[in-house]
């Protein structure tokens, strides 16, 4: 089942699905995550947890803090976990939030090694659920636009992808670009 590829406004209306999301990890690209989960349509911010950060980003938005991972995917009100922990801990939560019948989405970088890949791959596969890196450039205009152009022959063979995303209110500097 998955929850990201053909969704519209104009669907979620007609089936009225809301996702319950629990975010692990509250460090910047969690409080990123779980703000959106709270502002996103479709979905809502049920809980966050792990991190000394965890209580004062539960205050903020007004959801439930549990102390770790296990304690928030213990949670029956929780369908999908987005996972925004450093990367070396990515392997076991992603088998943990999948043995549990969660939907994932994954922070990049994915993991420490292909063979960590692969596994977090089959545990999610083996588990029935939807599994996403946070990777949002596949999505952008440009990307899609690029990728419909070598499909079709227009472009060849590339060779070599350089690009830069310039975002009106994002650090267009240092480490993004």
């Amino acid at each position: 089942p998955a929850i990201v590829g053909g969704w519209s406004p104009e669907s979620e209306q007609e089936v009225g699905v809301t996702v319950r999301i629990g975010v692990i990890g509250t460090g910047l690209m969690g409080a990123i995550h779980a703000r959106a989960a709270q502002d996103a349509p479709g979905s809502r911010l049920i809980a966050v947890g792990g991190g000394s950060r965890a209580a004062g980003l539960g205050e903020r938005l007004g959801v439930a803090v549990e102390p770790d991972a296990e304690a928030l995917l213990a949670r029956p009100d929780v369908d999908a976990v987005v996972i925004a922990t450093p990367h070396t801990t990515h392997l076991p939560l992603v088998r943990a939030a999948a043995a549990t019948g969660r939907h994932i989405l994954l922070e990049k970088p994915m993991g420490v090694s292909l063979a960590d890949c692969d596994a977090m791959i089959a545990a999610a596969e083996g588990a029935g659920v939807s599994f996403m890196v946070a990777h949002i450039s596949r999505f952008l205009p440009a990307v899609r636009e690029a990728y419909g152009r070598i499909a079709q022959g227009e472009i060849g063979e590339p060779r070599m992808v350089v690009a830069h995303r310039l975002v009106d209110g994002y650090p267009n500097t240092g480490w993004p670009l």
